[in-house]
């Protein structure tokens, strides 16, 4: 006989129970995961929406805080134009107050002085007369009050009459380089040195164009206080015209001035008598 045992199972059963029992459970993990994930979903969008609560807190409460700066600098401003007003208005009540304290002192003084004449008339009338006196005295003394004017040195009388600056007559470089010599002795203290001015006179030495007779003497001082290589040059030139242009025998002085070739001209030429004067202010200035 077969015995059968109340309460056992199959192992079929217990398979499908098994297999069961896994797939609720695995179901219920991922139902767990995705309430999870929820829950994240959930807190993440409360959390973001808090923050942008409190932003947008912070941001009105900053506005809030920045309006009432701007109404205080404005304030602040106002009242300091305010006060400024205030100190500019005290200022001229001040000079106001100044201007009458001095304009009443005057006053006395003239009331003082009054009463002083009154009193004592001989003294007003001597007064009048040492007035009268000191009138006097600075009338003789306003032309010498003048502003005091440096004058000038004497003009040596070798210097020609006329300005060259002035004079029309005279080409532009020869006006230029004219006016510069006649200003080293008729301005001194606002002479300058100026080279090309110079060797200009030096080159147009022979020419009566450039440098008329009228301005020679002047060529000639200037250039006899030239020191060095240049008063050696300039005695080596005269030299040399004196000694390819003789002139008459019967002469002998050794230098002949500009002005004694009106009577002369006949026997010497220009370059000649320029050469000579020239050598001859050379040789004196040494």
């Amino acid at each position: 006989m077969s015995v059968t045992v109340i309460g056992d199972v199959s192992p079929k059963s217990h398979k499908k129970k098994t297999s069961r029992s896994a797939d609720s459970h695995a179901k219920d993990v991922v139902q767990e995961r995705v309430k999870s994930k929820k829950r994240k979903h959930r807190e993440a969008t409360r959390n973001i929406a808090s923050k942008n609560v409190q932003l947008a807190n912070s941001t009105a409460s900053d506005t809030e805080r920045k309006k009432p700066k701007k109404s205080y600098s404005g304030d602040v401003a106002h009242e300091q134009l305010k006060d400024r007003s205030d100190e500019h208005k005290e200022r001229k009540e001040k000079e106001k107050k100044t201007k009458k304290t001095l304009k009443h002192s005057d006053e006395d003084q003239h009331e003082g002085t009054a009463l002083d004449g009154q009193a004592t008339p001989e003294e007003a009338a001597s007064k009048k007369k040492k007035k009268k006196r000191k009138a006097e005295e600075q009338s003789e003394e306003t032309p010498d009050s003048k502003p005091f004017k440096k004058k000038k040195g004497r003009r040596p009388s070798d210097l020609p009459s006329t300005d060259p600056s002035v004079d029309e007559s005279l080409s532009e470089q020869s006006r230029k380089a004219l006016s510069y010599a006649y200003a080293r002795f008729e301005d001194p203290p606002n002479w300058k040195f100026n080279k090309a001015r110079q060797i200009w006179l030096i080159k147009r030495l022979w020419s009566e164009e450039m440098i008329p007779e009228k301005y020679f003497a002047l060529v000639t001082k200037y250039l006899a206080d030239v020191k060095g290589g240049i008063r050696d040059n300039l005695v080596q030139m005269c030299n040399s015209v004196l000694a390819t242009e003789t002139p008459d025998p019967v002469i002998s002085e050794p230098a002949i001035l500009p002005s004694d070739l009106s009577n002369e001209g006949s026997i010497m030429t220009t370059k000649v008598t320029r050469a000579r004067s020239l050598l001859g202010a050379l040789s004196d200035v040494q």
